[in-house]
């Protein structure tokens, strides 16, 4: 009898079964990103998806033709050019191509749907607004509290401070999203000498993005409140909406100033900015900071990107915003 059970184990355990999965059959299609604001002119980018399987990178969509609608009036068509990725604000595109342009700043208020059309993808279309900044803004900043010092010359100085912001937002009614980012205007200076021996100063400028802390459990809560992205600290108004939402952000900037083309040149200011976005705007953002946050975790539940692109995929977004600015000029001054 104990052979008998023996063989019948070593049957079982030598039994195989080839499974081969049953994966989704891939659709090519086009994906659009493009965010817009009543700051700047209207711009949609178009790649292509590619297979999970793949190890490309994705493609440029060009040759599309894509409509534009406010309100569903027809403002006209959008123009396929180039760009120069370094140049743009979005860490979405790394190629020069599929970009397309209106010479066309969005209202705030107002709804804006995108239809495109290319002979190799199927249709697309989708809608987005910008939404009214209608929520109060207030911000107090505390007096500096000196970090470190940097004199390294006479003519350049800087320094890296802590500040405190104590923000305050008047919460309008119905449901809203936000964004809260800490950005610092940097003043860069190209000074040389052109043929004819004459110097020349040509100043420039760029904007970066800040790291900051908050005392507000909301920017602890995860997907339901709130979350950190490329956009700063995205919430909603889940814990209070329609009433004033009061919450310190800590940080430690940095400042600069030096003598050059005859004048002093500053690097010293920066913006707490405050983003009313949109639905779409603000489920893209969630989805895909959920997304990074469970990439290395073979446990979690796998996370489906949200896309308002009917036909395609990507996201059709806008957002408003309001913009406090302060200068740590006298600060500086205050070095000498």
């Amino acid at each position: 009898m104990k052979y008998i059970i023996l063989i019948l184990i070593l049957f079982i355990l030598s039994c195989e079964q080839n499974v081969d999965p049953e994966l989704p059959v891939f659709e090519q299609r086009a994906v659009v990103t493009s965010i817009i604001h009543p700051d700047s002119a209207i711009t949609v980018f178009l790649t292509e998806n590619i297979s999970v399987l793949s190890t490309k990178r994705p493609g440029s969509v060009t040759g599309s033709r894509i409509d534009l609608y406010e309100n569903d009036l027809f403002l006209g068509s959008l123009e396929e050019t180039t760009i120069n990725p370094s140049e743009y604000e979005s860490q979405y595109i790394d190629t020069l191509r599929g970009v397309y342009k209106m010479d066309y700043y969005p209202k705030a208020g107002s709804t804006y749907r995108m239809e495109a059309d290319n002979e190799k993808y199927p249709d697309i279309t989708a809608i987005t607004e910008i939404p009214e900044q209608t929520s109060d803004f207030e911000v107090v900043i505390s007096d500096p509290q000196i970090i470190q010092i940097f004199d390294e010359s006479e003519s350049y100085e800087s320094v890296i401070a802590e500040y405190v912001a104590n923000i305050t937002i008047k919460d309008s009614p119905g449901i809203n999203y936000y964004a809260v980012s800490l950005l610092f205007k940097s003043t860069d200076i190209d000074q040389y000498f052109n043929s004819a021996g004459e110097e020349i100063c040509e100043l420039s400028s760029r904007i970066f993005e800040q790291d900051f802390t908050s005392n507000s459990i909301i920017f602890e809560l995860g997907e339901s409140s709130g979350f950190e992205n490329e956009a700063g600290e995205v919430f909603n108004d889940d814990l209070f909406e329609n009433q004033n939402f009061e919450f310190q952000i800590t940080f430690r900037v940095w400042g600069s100033r030096s003598l050059a083309c005859g004048e002093m040149i500053y690097s010293d200011t920066f913006m707490i900015q405050l983003r009313s976005l949109s639905e779409e705007y603000y489920q893209y953002m969630a989805t895909t900071t959920l997304q990074k946050a469970v990439l290395e975790d073979p446990f979690a539940e796998p996370v489906q990107i949200y896309s308002n692109i009917e036909g395609g995929l990507g996201v059709f977004g806008g957002y408003n915003f309001e913009t406090f600015e302060f200068s740590m000029r006298e600060l500086l001054d205050d070095l000498d």
